[in-house]
Formats: structure tokens, sequence, C-alpha cells
């Protein structure tokens, strides 16, 4: 059986539905420790059935079980190599490898499947392969990435 799962940015939780829309569970609340929120405001889920948030305003990326239970944290704020500043869209690849919108700092920043930093592209401008307010990113089979470029207007393949 199939679940749906929505942030419900504005009461800083996570919901979870089944398919035919009855209500299943809720976690989250307001607050900056481990299983609390910020504005959640994208998810995605794994092929074993981890919860990915992008808990925009404490910047960092937070991975539950299906459960919704707490299992670890990805980035803090920051502009360096792994840290995050308003992450949006969270995508994960077949491989479990995450790629995350990191609207802030204007690139896209991919971890492995345990949350260790691998690399990162992207920065400001409105060039190819350059970034304003990212929002929403999926892989596609291939393995390209897709990104919603948001304040550019644009759709880009990388």
């Amino acid at each position: 059986m199939g679940f749906v799962y929505v942030c419900d940015k504005d009461n800083h939780r996570i919901q979870v539905f089944t398919l035919d829309g009855q209500f299943i569970r809720k976690f989250g609340r307001l607050g900056t420790y481990d299983g609390q929120f910020d504005s959640p405001l994208y998810l995605a889920i794994t092929s074993d059935n981890k919860v990915l948030v992008s808990d925009n305003g404490n910047h960092r990326i937070q991975v539950f079980d299906k459960y919704g239970r707490f299992m670890f944290k990805i980035g803090r704020e920051g502009s360096a190599d792994g840290q995050l500043k308003y992450p949006r869209g969270v995508a994960v690849d077949a491989h479990g490898n995450i790629a995350v919108a990191d609207s802030g700092n204007n690139r896209i920043q991919i971890y492995k499947p345990d949350g260790s930093y691998m690399t990162n592209f992207g920065s400001w401008g409105s060039s190819a392969g350059q970034l304003k307010g990212i929002e929403g990113i999926c892989f596609l089979p291939s393995g390209d990435i897709v990104v919603s470029d948001r304040e550019n207007h644009r759709i880009q393949i990388f």
C-alpha cells in the first residue's frame, strides 16, 4: 500500500495519508531540534522508504524513516561545501544519491545516501548553468538533473 506525504509548511510538519486520502499520521513541529521544522517545503522518498525533507528555515535536510522517526540530518547554515542556505527541492537517484536545490546559494549540492557531501555545481547568474532562486529538482532516468530556475523563468537540465 502506498502513502502520500505532504509538507504542511505553515504548521511545520509532515502529514501522511493513504492513496484515497485517509489521514495516517503526522510528524514534526516548529523548532530547531532534530525532528522539528521551520517551514518544510519539499520532500523525497527513497527506494528504501526514507523520507527526506527540506527544512527550509533551518537550512538543512532531515531524514526520517517511513514512520516519521528522525534518522539523521544533512547540512547546516552556510555557503561552504556541504552547507545549505534555504534549501528547496530534494531528489534521490537510482543509487540513493541526494540532490538538493540550495536556493540561497544558487547551486545544486549532491550528497551520498548516508548524507556525506560529494560535490556541488552552479552559481548565481542568468547564463547557461547559472541559477537564481532554484526551487524544484528531480533526476531523470538517464541520471540528468532537472531544475526549476525560478527567477530566470526557465527549466535547466544538467
